[in-house]
């Protein structure tokens, strides 16, 4: 039996002019994202009415309404025009659009901003209902400063790209185009493509299905899985055959620990930075903001390539996990979350804290989930809240 699988395969794009240009794309998107979001808040304070119909937005951005709800989109029409501050943010809305000359990318932001602004709702009415439920009143989407942005995609459907022998082309504007080659190895359908940047890295991000095999596991064993810090994973089987291992975590605490000093460092500067511009005069606190942007852009290419290493290392640990655990016949894997969860609310100390929350344990649960799953294998977190000294697994199967 053959299963349908959604992959995603990313592919960094290189080459500064090649970056730019789809930069560009994104940061106009995101701009067109932020006046939205202002213009369906200012909306909603005036009016007291979320404006989340996409087919009125789309109407409204467009240079007539053809949709099916003319009385109530004349209405809000009306409602924009009659207001100078409305009215302007539709034209700015407006002239955006033109300039991006993208239409599917604009209605997947008009998409997204009214998914989010319909969660915002939700959760607001849930609150009022439970507020025992949340931590904090739920906040409504908000505009973000383009400058400081790290991170934004869109994801382009069937309209925006097409293939030619070895290459995927995706329209980003009128006459200009982005060349992506696509690995020999992928003869599958594309359903879309996500356009992405991370820092100063540009992805595409190529979603596809693949046909897989309905595997099952070669045996009934069963592992527990705990994770750590220096021992990142610490695995007990009932094969006898392997008994129990450790997949170190030294490199990756050592590689965050890098990662979280080389941080502290650029902060530092921006901090001191900051301190300069309340005792210099107007002239030069301009220059002084200049360099703090640098040091946030450097931060941000900083982050980009943590990402990167994290990701890349992650998903190797889980393969090599996976795959051994299937080689040797297991069908069920317990993972202990309450080790994370217990580190991640507590106070372990400065250097263990700053260590733990910042790697992406969640992250390597969801590869190790997702790859087992693959092979028919089954993964199972666990509540368990045992010292560090007793096995989180002893009361699932005899160690």
């Amino acid at each position: 039996m053959l299963l349908i699988n959604k992959k995603v395969l990313p592919i960094r794009v290189s080459g500064k002019e090649r970056k730019n240009k789809v930069r560009t794309l994104l940061l106009d998107l995101a701009h067109f994202r932020n006046m939205l979001i202002i213009l369906i808040s200012r909306y909603y304070t005036l009016h007291k009415e979320g404006l989340l119909n996409q087919s009125i937005i789309y109407g409204l951005v467009a240079k007539n309404y053809s949709g099916k709800y003319r009385s109530k989109f004349q209405d809000v029409l009306r409602n924009i025009e009659s207001n100078p501050e409305l009215k302007e943010l539709l034209e700015k809305l407006k002239a955006q659009k033109e300039k991006i000359d993208n239409p599917p990318l604009t209605q997947y932001i008009i998409r997204q901003v009214i998914k989010d602004f319909s969660n915002f709702f939700r959760s607001l009415e849930s609150f009022r209902k439970n507020p025992e439920k949340f931590k904090s009143v739920p906040k409504p989407p908000k505009p973000k400063k383009l400058s400081l942005m790290m991170n934004f995609s869109v994801e382009a459907n069937a309209n925006t790209f097409k293939i030619e022998e070895d290459k995927l082309i995706i329209r980003l504007r009128k006459g200009k185009y982005l060349k992506v080659k696509l690995p020999k190895d992928l003869p599958y359908d594309i359903s879309s493509v996500r356009l992405k940047f991370f820092g100063d890295d540009l992805y595409v991000d190529i979603v596809y299905q693949q046909e897989i095999e309905d595997k099952k596991a070669k045996g009934e064993y069963r592992a527990g899985v705990d994770i750590g810090l220096d021992e990142l994973l610490c695995v007990v089987s009932e094969n006898p055959a392997i008994k129990s291992f450790i997949i170190s975590g030294k490199e990756i605490k050592s590689f965050n620990q890098w990662f979280n000093k080389e941080k502290a460092k650029i902060m530092s500067q921006i901090d001191v930075l900051n301190n300069e511009t309340k005792e210099r005069d107007y002239q030069n606190t301009k220059e002084v903001k200049r360099k703090i942007e640098e040091l946030e852009i450097k931060n941000k290419v900083l982050s980009a390539h943590r990402k990167r290493w994290m990701d890349n290392n992650l998903h190797k640990i889980a393969r090599k996990l996976v795959d051994l655990l299937y080689e040797t016949g297991h069908k069920v894997i317990y993972i202990g979350k309450d080790a994370i969860e217990s580190k991640n609310g507590i106070d372990l100390g400065k250097k263990t804290n700053q260590a733990f929350v910042s790697i992406p344990f969640r992250r390597l649960i969801e590869l190790i989930k997702y790859k087992a799953r693959e092979l028919g294998m089954e993964v199972i977190e666990v509540d368990e809240s045992y010292t560090s000294k007793t096995s989180p697994f002893a009361d699932i199967f005899e160690v």
